[in-house]
C-alpha cells in the first residue's frame, strides 16, 4: 500500500506510482504557498540541481513563472504564508495540491538564503568581462 498525493493506492497501481514518486511528488522543494500579492507558487527541484518557480493559474493548473515575475526572495519565511482554504477555493486548487502547504522549518531558511547568494554570485560573475580576476 502507498499513500500518494493524499490517496491510498494499493495493488498493481501502487508500483508505477511508487516508481514515479521521486520524479513527480518529491521534487517539490517548497509549497504551495501564498507569496507577495496572493499569488500561489511553489519551488521545484530540477534534476540538474537548480530550482524552478511554478505558480497556479486558475483553469490551467501549475505553470512555470515568467522570468522576473517571482524571485527566490519571495519564498523567504515571514514573507510567504500557507495557502488558506478560502484562497484555494477561489483559485480552484484541489485539496490534493495542498498536502505540502506548510512553511519550511528554520533550517530551510538557511538553504534558501544560500541559494539566493549563489544566484547573486553567478549573476555578478557573468557580468564581468573575460580576463578580469
Amino acid at each position: 500500500m502507498l499513500v500518494y498525493r493524499g490517496e491510498l493506492v494499493s495493488g498493481p497501481a501502487a508500483l508505477p506510482r511508487l516508481a514515479l514518486r521521486d520524479l513527480i511528488h518529491e521534487k517539490i522543494f517548497l509549497g504551495p504557498v501564498s507569496v507577495n500579492d496572493g499569488t500561489v507558487a511553489r519551488l521545484i527541484n530540477e534534476p540538474t540541481g537548480g530550482l524552478r518557480i511554478d505558480y497556479w493559474k486558475r483553469g490551467t493548473g501549475w505553470i512555470e513563472a515568467p522570468k522576473g515575475s517571482l524571485a527566490l526572495a519571495d519564498f523567504m519565511p515571514g514573507y510567504m504564508r500557507p495557502v488558506s482554504a478560502d484562497l484555494a477555493a477561489r483559485l480552484d486548487i484541489p485539496a490534493a495540491e495542498l498536502d505540502d502547504s506548510e512553511l519550511p522549518p528554520p533550517r530551510h531558511r538557511a538553504k534558501i538564503v544560500g541559494l539566493l547568494k549563489e544566484r547573486a554570485w553567478d549573476l555578478a560573475a557573468s557580468s564581468v568581462p573575460p580576463g578580469h580576476a
